[in-house]
């Protein structure tokens, strides 16, 4: 039997606007038609476990609305279960409005809504819940408080915690960052928490270490064009890109959870093989950590070191 995944965190229902170049301040421009894709950092990780097979949970909030209705849909649809996301009357459910330009560029605000709402008492509520899983995946979307109140609970249950430290804030606890099992930062996001520049691979393994040695199990790093990064105590892999890196990658986020013109939801995929239910590649066939057409770039890489270091 699968390992139980649960993810406590944002769902956010995104409205994304087109637009011929995105306004300048004081500006206004005319967009083209919005679409409305559900969306939340948290939803958006949950809704990728639970299309690769997971035994995926959502713990968070939405307001007593149609969009809130329409993203637990969106979630039980991925296979997701979605009993434990209240739907509360104090808050409505929190939204993301994207412009996103010709050339990709975007520009994006959140208005957290529900989300907010999701504090300590409220994670603390929910105690049970956390023991009952092995898998606890977080972010930053909801507020602090709840987030580090849920690996305190995670650890005291002897739960392994994934984090995505996104938003991305100026540092974070040592006690906190001593409790992950899994990181999963970007480049900037990694640059922030280390306190050390990440301008290319060499720098970014730098950081990755100082993570592993302030107390993180694994870093599993998205490093954009530069491809991902995977950092333990034993060893450090970088996985490249090329080519085939960056169509698979838009095909495969198309395929689970893609925010258009968004951020990336790493995490997904990592996780899933850890119950070996991953399979996007051979998982016997070593750490080759050169993305191939059709493997599912940097996550396929990645997951093939999962394997390796797993033998």
């Amino acid at each position: 039997m699968g390992k139980k995944i649960l993810v406590i965190g944002s769902l956010n229902m995104d409205m994304v606007i087109p637009v011929k170049e995105l306004p300048q301040k004081g500006e206004t421009i005319l967009g083209g038609s919005p679409a409305h894709i559900p969306g939340g950092k948290g939803a958006n990780q949950a809704c990728a476990a639970g299309k690769l097979g997971g035994a995926v949970t959502m713990l968070g909030k939405v307001g007593q609305d149609g969009m809130g209705r329409a993203l637990k849909e969106n979630l039980a649809a991925a296979g997701v279960e979605v009993t434990h996301v209240e739907e509360t009357p104090d808050a409505p459910t929190g939204m993301a409005v994207i412009y996103v330009g010709e050339t990709g560029s975007n520009s994006i605000v959140v208005i957290p809504g529900a989300n907010g709402l999701c504090d300590a008492a409220f994670i603390e509520a929910n105690e049970e819940l956390i023991a009952a899983h092995d898998i606890i995946v977080l972010q930053l979307e909801i507020p602090y408080d709840g987030v580090f109140r849920a690996i305190q609970l995670a650890k005291k249950h002897g739960r392994l915690v994934v984090l995505n430290p996104a938003p991305a804030p100026d540092s974070l606890p040592p006690e906190v960052i001593a409790s992950l099992d899994y990181f999963t930062p970007n480049e900037t996001e990694m640059a922030r928490i280390a306190g050390l520049p990440v301008g290319g691979v060499e720098e970014a393994i730098a950081a990755g270490k100082k993570l592993v040695e302030a107390g993180v199990g694994t870093v599993l790093a998205t490093l954009g064009e530069a491809g991902a990064l995977l950092v333990t105590k034993e060893t450090a892999h970088p996985a490249g890109t090329g080519s085939g890196y960056h169509r698979r990658r838009g095909h495969l986020q198309r395929g689970l959870c893609h925010r258009p013109g968004g951020g990336n939801e790493p995490g997904g995929g990592h996780r899933l093989w850890q119950q070996g239910r991953l399979h996007l590649g051979d998982p016997q066939g070593g750490p080759d950590l050169h993305p191939q057409p059709g493997r599912g770039g940097a996550l396929w890489g990645l997951s093939k070191v999962l394997a390796a270091l797993n033998q």
